[in-house]
């Protein structure tokens, strides 16, 4: 019963009030509401649990279920209770969040997810296709800048480390909440169709930062307009952007 078991996270409907998703110390995911009580849709076998927190997103039908600062993340399909299950690499992902979210596009419901330090997929939940195969790599093409630094030729790679992931009510556009290599947090915004044919490459940064602080609170109104929390009334910015207009 469930009552007696420990709720690690729990997400309410995205579209109707009452309706919640679960995830407890069993490794299930339940659904339901305080009313006609919860039912066990599955147990997900693949998520660890640790002393580290576990993330839950609710998109009907579909729930996913991911350990923050872990490798592993599933997907249930309330209707079927489907299993679909996820990973990324273990590169530095006990300090970044494991990158998820739901979007609807052309009336489908996709999930990103990240699959790598650097880079995002889109699965197609219904059909399970993954909608952004493609070939990330870094080559040294054994030539020196004018500066002496070593020339690289990247194909769909970017130096960035994805993390929490914000995404419009209308699914046209998504954030990732990360941070670049020295470290310091970063803001990537993306634009769902663009990244469907471009990838990572076609992100745009947010021109502001302050250090070790990615994952902050921020927050789409809108589809037009994001709210980021800034942690103090100084504000660092890069040479040439007017602070006043930034604020």
């Amino acid at each position: 019963m469930l009552e007696v078991k420990n709720v690690l996270a729990i997400q309410c409907f995205n579209t109707q009030n009452g309706q919640y998703a679960l995830f407890c110390d069993d490794k299930g995911v339940y659904h339901g509401n305080d009313k006609d009580g919860f039912i066990l849709l599955a147990v997900l076998e693949n998520i660890i649990l640790l002393d580290r927190p576990i993330k839950i997103y609710y998109h009907f039908p579909y729930i996913c279920v991911t350990e923050r600062y872990g490798l592993n993340a599933a997907t249930v399909n309330i209707a079927d209770k489907n299993v679909i299950k996820f990973t990324r690499e273990d590169y530095h992902c006990d300090v970044s969040s494991y990158s998820a979210g739901f979007l609807e596009h052309n009336g489908r419901v996709l999930l990103i997810h990240q699959t790598q330090w650097n880079r995002l997929d889109i699965t197609d939940l219904e059909t399970e296709k993954l909608l952004t195969e493609r070939e990330v790599s870094v080559r040294d093409l054994g030539q020196k800048d004018e500066c002496g630094g070593t020339i690289y030729e990247h194909n769909n790679y970017i130096d960035y480390f994805h993390s929490l992931l914000h995404i419009s009510p209308d699914g046209k556009h998504f954030l990732s909440n990360g941070w670049i290599w020295q470290p310091s947090d970063n803001i990537m915004c993306f634009e769902t169709e663009r990244f469907l044919e471009e990838y990572e490459t076609c992100g745009e940064h947010i021109e502001y930062y302050r250090g070790y602080a990615w994952d902050r609170p921020c927050t789409f109104v809108g589809n037009d307009i994001l709210v980021i929390a800034s942690d103090k009334d100084e504000i660092t910015a890069e040479e040439g952007i007017a602070e006043a207009e930034l604020k």
